[in-house]
């Protein structure tokens, strides 16, 4: 099915209609099957997939966009979560059920399978029973569950693990691998858990301008920093054309283009409401929203004048 989007300031609506009309079809049952995705990467199940293509959509931004980016520019963690809190409630009931129930008996089954495996049966069917990959699971983050003497998990402190947990991946995340790396420490200054929330440029009323501020932030945009990752040229090598024309030999970075540039001058000179004497880029976007939006929205503009596509070849029709 699909979302129709409701307009500037209303993405909390629509993150609502997913919560709300297709996030539990995709979580049905979740207690049963979950445990053996949360072994995984949270970010490349199919369900996870169906909610970055939502999310993608209603932002504007390319399928390439990097999930974990566009996650924290929604300030919406992954559907494994979900999962997690699902997962240590059914467990918790499990253990609080009465001894003389089948669901007790069938746990206890489940736990005791894993230490004491059938007679002749193959040792990794017992690491694929379901108690077993829920410990595993859970051992991930940090959540040591005991399958010999089961007792009650506290469900806020499960989650806070998990949270935590994906987060370290983020912010850990190799230099190598730039465009996460530059979002995390120059965009979002870290990325610390109480700052996980919806980007403030999501209440930019005008699409397009909310679209080219996105597409900025998340480093999915149409500079040559990005555009130059298609083509396999290397970062050194991916130049401002005009600046490069003038001697003036430098990657065409979004800090190049808002603070350097000089074709860009005139627009900066429009926005004087717009401080652009630190090169901080942190700082530079935590102004008003609305006039970034227009800035960059003009600056992209100039960019589609200064860098026009190539004239396309048309083919030939044969003669019938």
């Amino acid at each position: 099915m699909r979302i129709q989007y409701c307009g500037g300031g209303c993405f909390t609506t629509n993150f609502r209609l997913f919560d709300v009309m297709v996030e539990p079809v995709l979580g049905y049952g979740a207690e049963v099957w979950a445990p053996e995705l949360l072994c995984q990467d949270p970010l490349k199940n199919s369900c996870e997939r169906v909610h970055l293509q939502a999310l993608k959509w209603l932002f504007g931004v390319r399928k390439s966009a990097a999930s974990c980016i566009v996650l924290a520019e929604a300030g919406r963690w992954p559907l494994a979560l979900r999962w997690v809190k699902r997962l240590t409630r059914f467990y918790n009931g499990l253990v609080k059920a009465p001894s003389n129930s089948i669901l007790k008996n069938a746990f206890i089954d489940n736990c005791q399978l894993k230490a004491n495996p059938l007679p002749g049966s193959i040792p990794s069917v017992a690491q694929r029973c379901w108690a077993a990959q829920l410990q595993r699971a859970f051992s991930l983050f940090g959540v040591v569950i005991s399958l010999e003497e089961p007792c009650e998990l506290h469900v806020n402190q499960v989650c806070r693990r998990w949270k935590q947990w994906y987060l370290s991946k983020i912010q850990n995340v190799d230099e190598s691998r730039t465009k996460i790396y530059k979002y995390v420490q120059q965009v979002r200054n870290g990325l610390p858990e109480k700052e996980y929330c919806a980007a403030a440029c999501l209440t930019i009323p005008g699409f397009r301008s909310r679209q080219r501020l996105l597409q900025l932030r998340m480093g999915s945009h149409w500079l040559k920093e990005e555009t130059g990752r298609w083509t396999h040229i290397k970062r050194e090598e991916r130049e401002c054309k005009q600046c490069a024309g003038k001697e003036m030999n430098t990657v065409e970075t979004v800090e190049h283009m808002v603070f350097k540039c000089p074709n860009y001058d005139d627009i900066r000179a429009d926005f004087s409401c717009l401080d652009f004497s630190n090169n901080n880029l942190n700082e530079f976007l935590e102004q008003q929203q609305t006039q970034l939006g227009s800035f960059v929205k003009k600056c992209e503009e100039q960019h589609r004048v200064l860098n026009p596509p190539p004239p396309r070849r048309h083919r030939r029709r044969r003669a019938s």
